[in-house]
């Protein structure tokens, strides 16, 4: 069966590692006495993947591995046997016989029970989940999961706790029996929680985005055991959730556009109205960090600041004195001149993003320094919570083990962890993940020169892991950085074929992206230095040295400028003292050499500019001038546009200094014309969005090429329903028309006839493999022309599916693109001749009459001024989802 599975390391692989695994991790459980050192054996020996006692202690939960092993996943995949055994080891019920989890879905969950676990506020009654779609979120059904529960003396059929609409994602029980499950929606990327009491409905208390950090109410106390004792702590250990009277407490980060400002609150859990015991004050970092009584009147905190190691108070509710508990010193007073600053800005899009400036020791306001920027995208499922401020300005630095914060004691500042966000709803983000990621990268340079601390010419960026492969993305399609450290990254994507990251598209399903991703595929492309370092024993999932080998040979190949360190016995994570020694030496001597030692290098300024009667792009060099030129322009503004949307010629004239020119003939109009480039730019850009789980909104802006079309319908096929919006599409390319007929139908399609002055061609599209089978909904109006057109009529002759909005522009006629070239620069331009008459398959041609639409929608102006889609949410509805006109509006801004 289909079993597609992570790129994991050290897989079982023959008989002789099952043997071997076999003796290896079979053991013997036993009870010590920690009075008299006495052992006592429970139960046979094993292979155990997980040993629980229950809070009575009079029963143990046990996971047992069984044959046949897996060589497909690792340990805690494979087939299992559940059992309750007594405190002497004495079998008291088999709950449970797991397969392997070969096969699992990478978005799912086993399709059996799992996650078995004790009922933290009663001795000895055992809580599992099980799944009620098959574990397949693909899988429509009325709820995701069902909870049950068993008890004493375990002969019964198991009882029916909850079941969940959404994922299940966890179960806490407080002191009286009350419960609070949590479940996950991975499409909307939400969570919410219920409290559930015996004989009443449940009530939701807690519903936000999951990246909402601003709104996380926070997690509620818990004690440290599950045997009663006091001490407990925020998450606890499996202890049951603190209650008195009508209340339990909660404890969080306390995220905020100031920083992270931690809270303790109480929570009535009738009203559902809190009240806040404790926040951290605006100039420190104070976190709760367990209960002194149940109360939560006196409690214990970590406190710190910038120049105040951290120790740990005692607090009591209401009261801003502190006792101290410990006075631990300062252990690194050598650091203590580093000046930390936490900077917001803002990324071209609007996003705002923010990070961590730290200046090194002795630097005098107003100089410029050699600045390293150590980054780690993250997904976000919208602007907002992506623009969130992340952290606190009032932590105490320290630095440890082989951090990348040592370079600050060499002259360098370090602006750490400015945020990366890769925005999109739903499984989007990664279509657009390079462009995101760049435009971020340009605003943390820009923010960091803007304040005086960086020039242009000595920044450099590093990361581990991620942050290793953001390293490498940002050498392959910017010059930005003068010289990068990539550490444990995986720079082929194809060696991840199932997945990485929060990437669960398959590379069948998405080529085009994990292409795009990969900075292997770009290595000819990397023109600034780049250092390489990777753990030789590296088991995390994705990240096998083999990325960085591989790396490394394309970039000598095309003569980069490389260095590749592989680090022995290391694995994903670097721990031996000689190895983090190491690591700081090799990322010092190569920014030194590349970044703080760097000359200035050839700077590239550019300028949009206008000749009297062409559009043209100016590059602007330290050795000369060049220009390219684009496009013919007319006068109008929507001649301008439509000019510049072609694939014209391109020229290069070397107007070097010393070289007559006239001045005089050019006109700069730089900000006018730089917003038309970027909205015409736009326009021309192919997006698609999901609606829910079922339906893919592809804007098709115009027929690019074979390849970008076989690319979108590779992302379309995991729908079932395609909206393919050729509204405002002009047309473009034959072949681009005819391989989307052949992915979109399962029979030949006679395409149409051109009939020029002395032949007549009929053109055919067959059925291609991987094609999309499920329903078609096209989107057409006045705009839509050409290809676009055709196309849409296709559907309609072929009965194919339904096409919708308003009469399309009727220009489907043959042309033909015919190069000019005019003056001294060479400035090539393109007129369009008509070459012949198109007829579709019914023997009718298009031109002048257009394609009528099985549904007409068309939008109001009052919907056009208010931005509203009703044509698109009239598709959403027709294939049975859910959108207004306002939310179809906004898709694709």
């Amino acid at each position: 069966k289909a079993a597609p599975a992570p790129t994991y390391e050290d897989l079982l692989k023959n008989a002789h590692d099952d043997a071997l695994f076999d003796y290896y991790f079979t053991s013997q459980l036993a009870a010590i006495n920690t009075g008299t050192g006495a052992k006592t054996t429970i139960g046979r020996p094993g292979i155990f993947n997980n040993v629980t006692p229950s809070p009575s202690g009079q029963f143990v939960l046990v996971n047992k591995v069984k044959k046949p092993f897996s060589h497909l996943v690792p340990m805690n995949g494979f087939a299992q046997d559940v059992e309750i055994w007594s405190r002497a080891g004495e079998l008291a019920k088999k709950i449970g016989d797991l397969p392997s989890r070969e096969g699992t879905t990478l978005t799912g969950v086993e399709p059996g029970p799992r996650g078995y676990h004790w009922r933290a506020d009663q001795p000895s009654t055992i809580l599992w989940v099980e799944a009620l779609d098959g574990g397949d979120l693909k899988n429509k059904v009325p709820f995701r999961d069902k909870v049950v529960s068993l008890a004493p003396p375990f002969s019964g059929q198991p009882v029916e706790v909850a079941k969940t609409e959404w994922r299940y994602g966890g179960i806490n029980y407080t002191d009286t029996g009350i419960a609070l499950l949590t479940e996950n929606d991975r499409a909307s990327r939400r969570t919410r929680t219920w409290i559930m009491e015996p004989g009443a409905a449940p009530r939701k208390v807690w519903d936000r985005k999951q990246d909402a950090a601003y709104d996380n109410p926070g997690a509620p106390i818990a004690r440290r055991d599950a045997s009663g004792g006091r001490g407990g702590g925020r998450g606890g250990s499996g202890g049951a959730v603190i209650q008195t009277g009508d209340y339990i407490y909660v404890a969080g980060d306390g995220a905020s556009v100031e920083g992270d400002r931690p809270f303790l609150d109480k929570l009535n859990i009738k009203t559902l109205k809190t009240e806040r015991i404790f926040r951290s004050s605006s100039e420190s970092l104070e976190s709760f960090v367990a209960p002194l009584n149940d109360e939560m009147t006196k409690f214990l905190t970590r406190y710190e600041t910038q120049k105040e190691a951290p120790n740990y108070f005692t607090r009591d509710a209401g009261s801003d004195a502190r006792r101290a508990v410990t006075q631990f010193k300062d252990p690194q007073p050598q650091v203590r001149d580093i000046l930390r600053q936490y900077v917001t800005y803002k990324r071209k899009d609007g996003v705002t993003l923010s990070g961590t400036l730290y200046l090194p020791p002795g630097y005098k306001q107003g100089t410029r320094v050699p600045v390293i920027m150590w980054a780690y995208p993250r997904e976000f499922g919208d602007a907002d919570s992506a623009s969130q401020v992340s952290g606190s300005p009032n932590q105490f630095t320290t630095l440890r083990g082989g951090s990348h914060m040592f370079l600050l004691l060499s002259g360098y500042a370090i602006f750490d962890n400015p945020t990366m966000p890769i925005i999109g709803p739903g499984e989007t983000a990664n279509d657009t993940y390079v462009e995101q990621l760049i435009a971020s990268a340009q605003a943390a340079v820009d923010k960091v020169v803007e304040m005086g601390v960086a020039d242009r010419d000595r920044i450099g960026v590093g990361g581990h892991s991620y942050g290793g492969f953001m390293t490498a993305n940002l050498l392959a399609h910017s010059r930005l950085f003068r010289a990068g450290c990539a550490e444990s990254g995986a720079y082929n994507r194809s060696l991840t074929p199932w997945g990485f990251q929060a990437e669960r598209r398959s590379f069948w399903e998405a080529p085009d992206i994990y292409t795009k991703m990969s900075p292997f595929w770009y290595a000819h492309q990397i023109k600034d230095p780049i250092l390489l370092m990777h753990g030789e024993v590296d088991d995390n999932t994705g990240t096998f040295p083999i990325q960085s080998e591989r790396l490394f040979a394309a970039l000598k190949g095309h003569g980069a400028t490389v260095r590749y360190v592989t680090l022995p016995n290391e694995a994903h994570g670097y721990a031996a003292r000689e190895t983090l020694l190491h690591v700081i030496a090799e990322r010092l001597n190569w920014f030194d050499k590349y970044v703080k030692n760097a000359g200035a290098r050839e700077h590239e300024e550019n300028h949009w500019v206008s000749f009297p009667c062409f559009r043209v792009f100016v590059v602007a060099f330290d050795r000369g001038v060049f220009v390219v030129a684009l496009a013919v322009c007319r006068r109008g503004r929507a001649d301008r546009a439509d000019a510049l949307q072609e694939r014209p010629r391109h020229h290069v004239h070397d107007a070097a200094p010393g070289r007559k020119r006239r001045p005089e003939a050019l006109i700069i109009d730089l900000h006018t014309l730089l917003m038309e480039i970027e909205e015409m730019v736009h326009r021309a850009r192919d997006v698609s969005e999901p609606v829910g789980l079922d339906i893919l909104v592809w804007k098709m802006a115009v027929f690019r090429d074979a390849d970008h079309v076989d690319a979108m319908i590779g992302k379309a096929r995991t729908y079932e329903t395609l909206v393919l919006d050729l509204r405002g599409n002009g047309g473009g390319a034959v072949d681009a028309l005819r391989r989307l007929v052949s992915r979109c139908f399962d029979r030949e399609v006679h395409v149409a006839t051109v009939r020029q002055r002395e032949k007549r061609e009929r053109r055919i599209a067959k059925p291609a493999r991987g094609g999309f089978r499920g329903r078609l909904i096209v989107l057409v109006d006045s705009r839509s022309a050409s290809a676009a057109e055709m196309f849409a009529r296709i559907v309609q002759i072929e009965k194919r599916g339904d096409v919708i909005g308003d009469r399309t522009a009727g220009a489907v006629m043959s042309s033909r693109i015919m190069p000019h070239k005019v003056g001294v620069a060479g400035v090539f331009y393109a007129t369009s001749i008509t070459i012949g008459d198109v007829r579709m398959a019914d023997g009718a041609s298009l031109e002048k009459t257009g394609v009528t639409p099985d549904d007409l929608v068309v939008p109001s102006p009052a919907d056009l001024a208010a931005g509203r889609d009703p044509v698109l949410a009239a598709a959403v509805a027709m294939a049975g989802g859910s959108i207004t006109p306002e939310q179809a509006g906004r898709l694709f801004r």
